[in-house]
Order: structure tokens, then C-alpha cells, then sequence
């Protein structure tokens, strides 16, 4: 496989030739694009950009810290405990906010409503949208997922705030009468209102692994769940501990 060296320190390049023989006569660029990096492995320090691009990446490291200032030699880092690490870096898809710009035609799927009926949440769609999401709200509107879909907040109108489903594969749009968070992972939350009387909603985009949190009433409970393709399934015990 093809490799290639990306450092400007000729302390670096000397110990990378030294620790992994197979960069001996490896090309050195000081400063890579995607062009140098793209299905190689790379001896060097790539950002996180350019490591994903790479087949693997071969980091350079230090157990202390690492020689700074003035141009430093072979023995320098020794002293500092360098030494190479293996990586493979996968970049992440990310849920994107989809165009947030109201249609013409767009219809009302689905709309929550506070105790005094002054504000809430209108959900609205392009009608052939409209049709599958209604139908799962009328079945579960508790708790909704619409996996393939993405929400975006596109304004606020009448004391409602206004969302709009959108079609993102690989992304699930969450709605729930309940206070959500996310906790870590690909998720946005896209708005959380107080229906008064204990009551809330909440509506996020997400990808699957991402990890949320749903509360209870007046929040004196919550549950950490997954995103999976469906919806959301029980965090893993080592998950809740952990959090």
C-alpha cells in the first residue's frame, strides 16, 4: 500500500524512518491536502479532516511532554517518550438543518397546544410528507419517531412556534410531550416548549447512537435511551452508569 510521511520536522521524519522501516523511501510533504492523503497510509500528524480520508494513519506521540521551541533532534524525543500509534479515522455523517424557508403548499401535520391554548408547537410538511407523518402521530402521539426525516425550526406565528419535517435519510425526526436533552452524540434539538400544567414538548433530529435523555413529569425522573433506525431503544447498563 501506498504511504506517505507529512511532517516539517526532520527530527519526525528520522524517527518515523527509524520506528517503521516500511516509510524509508516513503515521499515527505510538509503540509497535506487531500490529493497527498487519500486511500495512503500516512506517517504524521493529520487533522481529523484529512485522517478520515487516509487508509490508516500513523501518529506520532509523546508518554511526556513533547519537545517544544526551537528545532528539536531524535534524542529530544526520545527523552519526551515519543512514539507511533496506529489509527483509522471514519468521519461522521451530521445531521444538517435542511432549508428552512416555508412552502406554499406546506400543510399542518400536527400541532400541540398549551392548557390555555395561547401557544405551542405546529408541525408542518409538504403534503405528501403530510399524509405518512399524521398517521403515526394520531397512533403514538406521546412519543413519535419518523425515521427518514429530519425537523427544522422555520419561525414562529400566533404564539406557536413552527417546525418543518423534511426528508434526510439516515436521520430520525423525534417528537415527544415531554422534556428531552441530548446528551452526547449526532443530535439537535430543535425546540423545547412548557405546555404549562407539568406538560412540555419536544422535537429533535437525530442519527442513530446518539444518546438522549427523556424526563419525567416535573422532571423527577429520566430515562437514557439510544437512537436507533426505528427510534429510541434502553441505553445499555455501562451507558447509564457512565452518564
Amino acid at each position: 500500500m501506498n504511504r506517505t510521511i507529512v511532517s516539517r520536522h526532520e527530527a519526525a521524519i528520522q524517527f518515523i524512518r527509524r520506528e517503521a522501516p516500511e516509510f524509508l523511501d516513503a515521499p515527505v510533504v510538509a503540509q497535506a491536502t487531500a490529493e497527498d492523503v487519500t486511500g495512503r497510509v500516512v506517517a504524521g500528524n493529520l487533522p481529523l479532516h484529512l485522517a478520515a480520508l487516509a487508509a490508516e494513519v500513523v501518529a506520532v506521540e509523546f508518554s511526556g511532554l513533547p519537545p517544544r521551541g526551537q528545532e528539536y533532534d531524535l534524542s529530544a524525543m526520545d527523552a519526551a517518550g515519543a512514539c507511533l500509534r496506529r489509527y483509522r479515522v471514519t468521519a461522521v455523517p451530521t445531521v444538517t438543518p435542511a432549508p428552512t424557508v416555508p412552502l406554499a403548499d406546506d400543510v399542518e401535520v400536527e400541532r400541540f397546544t398549551s392548557t390555555n391554548g395561547r401557544w405551542g408547537l405546529s408541525v408542518i410538511a409538504q403534503p405528501r410528507i403530510a399524509v405518512d407523518a399524521a398517521r403515526v402521530f394520531s397512533d403514538q402521539r406521546q412519543f413519535v419517531p419518523l425515521p427518514g426525516l429530519s425537523v427544522t425550526r422555520v419561525g414562529w406565528a400566533d404564539g406557536f412556534t413552527i417546525v418543518r419535517l423534511n426528508h434526510q435519510p439516515g436521520t430520525i425526526a423525534l417528537f415527544a410531550e415531554c422534556e428531552m436533552e441530548v446528551v452526547r452524540g449526532d443530535a439537535l434539538l430543535v425546540s423545547t416548549i412548557d405546555l404549562q400544567s407539568g406538560r412540555y414538548v419536544t422535537c429533535l433530529a437525530a442519527r442513530p447512537g446518539a444518546l438522549i435523555r427523556r424526563y419525567g413529569y416535573m422532571r423527577r425522573g429520566s430515562t437514557l435511551s439510544v437512537v436507533g433506525d426505528d427510534g429510541l431503544v434502553a441505553a445499555p447498563p455501562h451507558l447509564a452508569l457512565a452518564e
